[in-house]
């Protein structure tokens, strides 16, 4: 159980897409065991879009090959990739729990490229 984490966390940290799957389908049995009733009803769901996402969605397949599943906040150093939904953890959700929370977050100076919102 300890290698499988230790896996997902290497395969996060370094973006290797093809590292990230082969533990989340040992993962799978554990949710089920540990009565995780979410996260066993999806992650099966999940696990069987990713695999075929090379069929269904070419192109997303191959930015995933290249690491663009995971977030890298700081250039300085390596493995230090993170997870997407721990990002949004980190710098959303921490604002909106600061004092002042979320509420005119846009009408202050530096906001938005603090926030990484980037527009199109």
């Amino acid at each position: 159980m300890v290698e499988m984490m230790l896996l997902f966390q290497r395969a996060t940290r370094e973006g290797n897409w093809i590292l990230h799957l082969s533990p989340v389908s040992i993962m799978m049995p554990w949710y089920f065991a540990y009565d995780r009733v979410n996260y066993a009803r999806y992650l099966p769901v999940y696990w069987t879009e990713m695999v075929n996402l090379g069929e269904r969605h070419p192109s997303i397949y191959q930015e995933f090959l290249k690491g663009h599943f995971v977030v890298q906040r700081q250039q300085k150093y390596g493995f230090n990739l993170t997870a997407c939904d721990q990002v949004i953890e980190q710098t959303f959700n921490r604002e909106s729990k600061s004092k002042g929370g979320l509420t005119g977050i846009t009408l202050k100076r530096g906001a938005i490229s603090q926030m990484g919102i980037i527009s199109t």
